[in-house]
Parts: C-alpha cells; sequence; structure tokens
C-alpha cells in the first residue's frame, strides 16, 4: 500500500525568551525554515532545487507500516505552521499517523491520526477556517497552532496498517 502525501513543516529558530510572541507576529531576529520532503533540512536556498526551479520532489510514497522522519530540528524554535495534501479518502485520513517528539522525549508528545489532528470529521474534506486549523480549498490542511521547543523536534508521518488501505497508488 503506497500513499502519497505532502506534509511541510514551517519552523522559526529562535531564543526561548521569544516564545510568547503573538500568534501571528514574526520576532525580529528570527531565522525561518520551511521543511518538506524537497528541502528536508529547512536549508536557505534549497527548496525547489530538484528540478532546477521547479517543484521535483514535492511528495513521498508511504508504504502500510511505514514512519519516515520529515522534520528533524536542532533548538529551540517553534514550529508555526504544518501544512499537509493527501488524497481525501477515508482510509489514508484515519490510517495516516502524524507524531511529533519534542527535547529528545522517547514518547511522542502529539500523536493523532491525520483527519483527527486537522479537524476532518468523517474523512470529509470540506472547506473550512478557524483561529487554528484550515482547509481552504478542501483539499489542503493547515495547522497555526505555535509549537516550541528547547533542544529538539522530530515530525514523523506513519501510515498505519491497522486503517490503512492495503494497496494504494496515492
Amino acid at each position: 500500500m503506497i500513499s502519497r502525501c505532502l506534509f511541510a513543516v514551517i519552523a522559526l529558530l529562535l531564543p526561548a525568551s521569544s516564545l510568547s510572541q503573538s500568534l501571528y507576529e514574526v520576532p525580529q531576529g528570527v531565522e525561518t525554515r520551511w521543511i518538506s520532503f524537497e528541502n528536508p533540512t529547512g536549508a536557505k536556498g534549497q527548496g525547489g532545487t530538484a528540478a532546477r526551479g521547479r517543484k521535483g520532489s514535492f511528495f513521498k510514497p508511504l508504504k502500510a507500516g511505514e514512519t519516515m522522519t520529515l522534520a528533524d530540528i536542532k533548538g529551540p524554535g517553534v514550529i508555526r505552521r504544518i501544512w499537509a495534501t493527501v488524497r481525501g479518502v477515508p482510509e489514508i485520513l484515519r490510517g495516516m499517523v502524524i507524531r511529533f517528539y519534542w527535547d529528545d522525549q522517547p514518547r511522542p508528545s502529539v500523536e493523532a491520526p491525520l483527519q483527527d489532528f486537522f479537524g476532518v470529521p468523517f474523512a470529509r474534506q470540506v472547506r473550512f477556517e478557524s483561529s487554528f486549523f484550515s482547509n481552504p480549498e478542501g483539499r489542503s490542511l493547515n495547522c497555526l497552532i505555535p509549537m516550541p521547543f528547547r533542544k529538539r523536534a522530530i515530525g514523523s508521518p506513519c501510515l498505519d496498517r491497522a486503517h490503512g488501505p492495503e494497496d494504494h497508488p496515492g
């Protein structure tokens, strides 16, 4: 079973004293990073280089039972946005589990099926917008909850065998 998924994580690398900033305010002097399958380290100027300036590695197939590390960020920092697009089928929305680990903890601090995390009831993707979550076109999922960390953050999507389809081309 294979499913294509697109995840991107925006992390702000900043001093711990800046963690109380307003949700929509980027403090002065911070470095922003866009971490994706195409630019897994978030290195400046490295997005869109896989196909000579076009998106060449914007998704990655994920097989049933497979877990991958999308982001491994050295801190301190704050994850300010998570963006994902997947096919809106119940097996994927329910079977895809996202996990976030903070500061080298052995268990995830965030662990939820994709549809639950992004507020998609009954695997029905519809347009909606709220302060912290949105699905503006009915096909892209956004989370804007600030997630601070001191030393390290790891983001790992997984396609659960119990809920994922047996064979899904994405």
